[in-house]
């Protein structure tokens, strides 16, 4: 059946002056189940604005269309409330076309940094892995932990105006707290500990800080001298 001319026509023109969608990428590292993505997606939907939801297969990404009335925020606030701890939003092109892709995994990208992976959960032997002259920070992470690229984040900009202080980075594998802490290198989380677990130590090797306080494991660094 045809419409009617005045019904084409408004249907038409309210088409023309509609705003496009517009389209984001969120990357979750701890939505990590089916039901966390469950979670996710109807949280968002309540969220005034968003149009559709697709969750990735791997269920570690969403990407939300909207109609161009949403800011980020108001994507990341839902999800923050369920626990959950979104570390990247960004606007893509289409859903369809560029559904959000893994950003590039704990300690990967360390160009010009003193940093490097030193166990994938592999037993650590600290003695072993401390920079000589150095300030090093031993980061124990593991990729679902939201905390832990936060923590990444930090560390970075440290490394960049310090160039006394390294980190060596354990990346616990799996993708759940069990699978991570049933590896040989979790030994370092001291009991009751959490991820990510942070150790500072002098450069004469003496312990300055071991927990998940990325605030204090800062400021156990000392200050930088003068020259």
């Amino acid at each position: 059946m045809i419409p009617a001319l005045p019904t084409l026509l408004t249907a038409l023109l309210a088409t023309a002056h509609a705003e496009p969608p517009v389209y984001f990428g969120v990357r979750v590292p701890d939505m990590t189940c089916n039901g966390c993505a469950a979670r996710a997606e109807a949280a968002l939907e309540k969220v005034g604005g968003v149009t559709a939801i697709e969750v990735a297969h791997r269920h570690d990404a969403l990407c939300v269309t909207t109609d161009g009335t949403v800011p980020r925020d108001a994507l990341a606030e839902p999800l923050r409330t369920l626990g959950l701890h979104p570390i990247d939003i960004a606007q893509v092109r289409s859903c369809a076309v560029s559904a959000p892709r893994p950003s590039p995994g704990l300690w990967q990208d360390t160009a010009g940094l003193d940093a490097r992976i030193v166990s994938t959960g592999e037993a650590v032997d600290l003695d072993a892995i401390r920079v000589a002259g150095h300030y090093t920070i031993v980061d124990v992470g593991a990729e679902w932990c939201g905390p832990c690229h936060e923590a990444e984040h930090f560390l970075k900009r440290t490394l960049a105006v310090r160039p006394d202080v390294a980190v060596r980075a354990v990346v616990l594998p799996g993708r759940t707290v069990a699978d991570s802490m049933g590896a040989p290198a979790a030994a370092l989380v001291e009991r009751g500990g959490g991820l990510p677990w942070l150790m500072v130590f002098a450069p004469d090797g003496t312990r300055l800080y071991a927990g998940s306080d990325l605030l204090q494991a800062l400021t156990a660094l000392a200050p930088k001298e003068a020259p």
